[in-house]
This record gives structure tokens, sequence and C-alpha cells, in this order.
């Protein structure tokens, strides 16, 4: 469970420094296809995911644009029940 956390915290990470550093754009691409590999290998192997992975996923696909990014980020991460 501790590895899991780890990941998907990692994943969080690289999200917000490609906020920072203004790559955005080009790098959530690849966090998408990241995401979606596992969650492939989860679903393969019967493992839960780990519901701030699916925050970090959430956060991604409901911004409505990259500068909104950082702050659905934000949001998702204080409060479960926005989604």
């Amino acid at each position: 469970m501790a590895l899991r956390k780890f990941k998907a915290e990692k994943i969080k990470e690289y999200v917000q420094a490609s906020c920072l550093k203004g790559s955005a754009d080009k790098d959530i691409d690849k966090v998408l296809s990241c995401i979606a590999d596992i969650l492939r290998i989860e679903e393969d192997f019967y493992i839960p995911t780990e519901p701030l992975l699916i925050d970090v996923l959430t956060a991604v696909e409901s911004a409505n644009s990259i500068s909104e990014l950082p702050a659905k980020l934000f949001q998702s991460m204080r409060d479960p029940a926005i989604k």
C-alpha cells in the first residue's frame, strides 16, 4: 500500500512540477498514458486503485486548460467531495 501511495504522490508531484516549469501542455499526454498503464495493471491483478491516483486523474481530466490545472490539483487534493 505504501508503495502505491508513493507512486501516486510522485505522479502528482510530476504534474505540479510540469505546471511550474510551463511544460504541462507537453507532459499531460505522458501522465495520462502512465496512469492508463497503471490502471490496466491494477485491473489485471485485481488491485484496488489508490484514491490519490484517482484524484490526480480527475484533476488532469477536468481541467479546461493548462492554466487551470494547478488549481484543480490543489482543489481535488484538499477536498475529496469536489470532483
